[in-house]
């Protein structure tokens, strides 16, 4: 759902799956995504009921086990419904191919990683990320990491960083 939206558009869904917002007629809603979501806690509750009945077994006459059928029935219904509806639109899908391509190259999410190597190097753990920052910046401010040419080479960082970098920012 989330790849769906439009800050993201890695996926599209197909009409057949989604509908229309009445306060925003362009907008799609992934209901039958969202609808799939919200089933899981049926099963989640059906499961727990299950282990709530079946908890007590060993100190009774298993009359209780009456109650695992419908919880039971209920679970393989819900599952089978939703694993088929889950097929049929997962076969309608498209994927942004480009949007994808574009969000993987963004060395923005090696943030985490390259904070962990520094620690790795000896930095304590809270100069990493200022360092990060102020590195990402570059030197004349600018966060445009596709044409800052502080991205390829840097004095502050080490040669082995500075080759881990460039290989995901190109």
């Amino acid at each position: 759902m989330l790849w769906a939206s439009a800050e993201f558009s890695f996926i599209r869904i197909a009409d057949a799956y989604v509908t229309g917002s009445s306060l925003m007629p362009q907008k799609k809603n992934p209901d039958v995504a969202e609808l799939m979501r919200g089933k899981s806690g049926r099963v989640i509750g059906n499961l727990v009921s299950l282990l709530v009945v079946l908890k007590g077994l060993p100190m009774t006459y298993n009359r209780d086990l009456q109650e695992d059928k419908e919880r039971l029935f209920d679970t393989v219904d819900t599952v089978r419904a939703t694993v088929r509806i889950s097929a049929e639109m997962l076969q309608h899908i498209e994927v942004n191919r480009e949007v994808c391509l574009a969000a993987a190259k963004d060395p923005a999410l090696l943030a985490t990683d390259l904070a962990d190597y520094l620690v790795r190097k000896g930095l304590p753990f809270a100069g990493p990320t200022m360092r990060l920052a102020r590195w990402w910046r570059g030197p004349n401010g600018s966060a445009n990491r596709s044409t800052n040419s502080h991205w390829r080479s840097s004095n502050r960082w080490t040669k082995d960083l500075a080759r881990r970098l460039y290989k995901f920012s190109i």
